[in-house]
C-alpha cells in the first residue's frame, strides 16, 4: 500500500539535503507591513487572488522558475490559474559543444533527446507539486545549437548570432499567441537587471517548493553535485505602471 513519505523520507530518497529560507505564516501581511514598496507589491499579490487574475512565469529552462519563484508560485496556484512556460526545452543529435558534454556527464545520461525528454517529464512532475500547470516551447537550449559552446565566465555575455535573433523573434511570438492581451494577466519572467524598479522578498511556505524541485532528479544530479541545495529568498522586481512583475532568477 502507498503512504506519503515524510519530508527526511523523502530527502533521504533523493540524497539531497535543502535548506530553505524563513518563511512567515502570512507573508502577504508581512509584506504590507514591511515598506511602501513592499506593501505595493503586497497589493499587487492581493489584485491578483480578488480578481482571479492569470499568471505566467516565464522560464528560460526547465526548473528555472521553480527553483527561484516556488513558493509564490505555489501560494497562487491555490487562488488562481497559474502556468510555467519554459522556452529551451530540448536537444538535438549531433556533435555536442563541450558545455553539453560536461552537463550529460555530470547527469549521467548519452543521448541528449532521450535526457531531456525525461526532463520535460520531471518538469511537468514538477508543476504538480506546486499546482501549476507546464507549457513548453520546444525550442532548442544554447549548448546544443551550437558546437563551439563553453560555459560562459559570470558576467561575459556572448555574441548574438543571427540564427539568435530569429530564435528571439519567434519566442516573442509564442508568448504573444499563448497569453491573450485581451484579458488580465500578470507575467513573472527572469531577472534583467531591473535597476531602480521597486523590489520586494517573498517569505512564503516552501515545503511545495521542495517537492517540486526534487522532482528534477536528473537534473539536481548536474547541478547539486554536493547534494545540498540552498534556496535563496525570492526577490521580486516590478513596475507599478503596467500589470507585470518580473522575478529575480
Amino acid at each position: 500500500m502507498n503512504k506519503t513519505m515524510s519530508r527526511k523520507e523523502e530527502l533521504k530518497r533523493t540524497d539531497f539535503v535543502v535548506h530553505v529560507p524563513a518563511s512567515d505564516a502570512n507573508p502577504i501581511l508581512s509584506l504590507a507591513m514591511e515598506n511602501e514598496q513592499s506593501f505595493a507589491f503586497a497589493e499587487r499579490l492581493k489584485w491578483i487572488i480578488h480578481d482571479k487574475v492569470s499568471c505566467f512565469f516565464i522560464s528560460p529552462h526547465l526548473d528555472d522558475a521553480i527553483y527561484s519563484a516556488g513558493s509564490l508560485l505555489s501560494f497562487l496556484a491555490e487562488e488562481t490559474d497559474v502556468k510555467v512556460v519554459t522556452l529551451f526545452t530540448k536537444a538535438t543529435h549531433g556533435v555536442y559543444s563541450e558545455a553539453a558534454k560536461r552537463w550529460l556527464k555530470l547527469s549521467g545520461h548519452v543521448d541528449a533527446e532521450e535526457h531531456y525528454s525525461l526532463r520535460s517529464i520531471e518538469d511537468e512532475n514538477a508543476c504538480v507539486e506546486v499546482g501549476a500547470k507546464s507549457v513548453h516551447s520546444g525550442f532548442v537550449e544554447t549548448m546544443w545549437r551550437r558546437k563551439n559552446f563553453t560555459t560562459p565566465m559570470l558576467g561575459y555575455n556572448p555574441p548574438m548570432y543571427p540564427e539568435d535573433e530569429r530564435l528571439m523573434t519567434e519566442t516573442q511570438e509564442f508568448l504573444r499567441f499563448l497569453i491573450s492581451s485581451s484579458e488580465p494577466s500578470v507575467i513573472f519572467g527572469p531577472d534583467l537587471r531591473l535597476n531602480g524598479l521597486p523590489q520586494a522578498e517573498w517569505r512564503g511556505n516552501n515545503d511545495k517548493k521542495v517537492r517540486g524541485i526534487l522532482a528534477y532528479e536528473s537534473q539536481n544530479r548536474a547541478n547539486f553535485q554536493a547534494g545540498i541545495i540552498i534556496l535563496p529568498v525570492e526577490r521580486y522586481y516590478f513596475n507599478r505602471s503596467q500589470n507585470q512583475s518580473t522575478l529575480r532568477a
